[in-house]
C-alpha cells in the first residue's frame, strides 16, 4: 500500500469538506473517492487492500491525503496513522467549540437524524461526549504529538477560512508542499 502524505483529521464542522473539495480540484492531490473513509477509527481491521481502493494516484508526483475528520477524536488513530505514515503531515482545522457544535447540531437536524434539543447536549452525557468532547482539541491534539513532531502538525483556525478563504487554503498547500 502506497503512504498516506497527509491527513485533514477534522473536527467535524471546521471546514473540513470545504478542504476536501478544493483539493479534489488540484492536480497534485489524491483524495479519496468518497470524502469520509474512516479506516484509522473503525474499519482498520478490513486491512490494507480496502483502504487502498479509495486512492488513485495518476503519478509518483502527487500525493495523497486522507480526509476523515473522526480521526481527531479517536484514540485509536494517532499510533494507527504514525505506525503505517509515520511521515505523513497532520492538517487540523480548529473552530470556536460551541459554535462547532452549534453547527454540527444544525446540519443533523435540517436532515432529519436527530430529534434532540441542542439544549439537552449540555445535560446528557451521551449526547455530550459525542458532540462537545470531539472540540477538546488539546487534549486530542497530544495524542497526536506522542506519535508526530509539532513540524507534522499544522493547526489552523477556522476563522481565517471566514475572513481569507484563499489565504487558509495557501497554508494548508504550503504545508503540505504543493503549488
Amino acid at each position: 500500500m502506497e503512504k498516506i502524505d497527509a491527513f485533514h483529521i477534522g473536527p467535524p464542522k471546521s471546514a473540513r469538506t470545504w478542504v476536501y473539495m478544493c483539493l479534489q480540484e488540484h492536480p497534485s492531490v489524491v483524495v479519496p473517492k468518497r470524502d469520509l473513509v474512516h479506516y484509522y477509527d473503525i474499519f482498520y481491521a478490513k486491512g490494507e487492500e480496502w483502504y487502498s481502493q479509495f486512492f488513485s494516484r495518476e503519478s509518483s508526483d502527487q500525493i495523497i491525503i486522507d480526509t476523515t475528520p473522526s480521526y481527531i477524536y479517536s484514540p485509536w488513530a494517532p499510533r494507527r496513522i504514525a505506525k503505517d505514515n509515520p511521515g505523513a503531515k497532520i492538517i487540523c482545522s480548529l473552530r470556536n467549540p460551541i459554535n462547532r457544535a452549534f453547527s454540527h447540531y444544525w446540519h443533523e437536524k435540517k436532515k432529519k437524524k436527530i430529534r434532540f434539543e441542542f439544549s439537552e447536549v449540555l445535560e446528557n452525557y451521551d449526547l455530550f461526549s459525542s458532540w462537545v468532547e470531539p472540540a477538546f482539541y488539546a487534549r486530542h491534539i497530544e495524542r497526536y504529538l506522542e506519535h508526530f513532531s509539532r513540524r507534522q502538525i499544522l493547526c489552523i483556525p477556522f476563522r481565517l477560512l471566514k475572513n481569507n478563504d484563499e489565504e487558509f487554503l495557501r497554508r494548508i498547500l504550503e504545508f503540505i508542499d504543493v503549488d
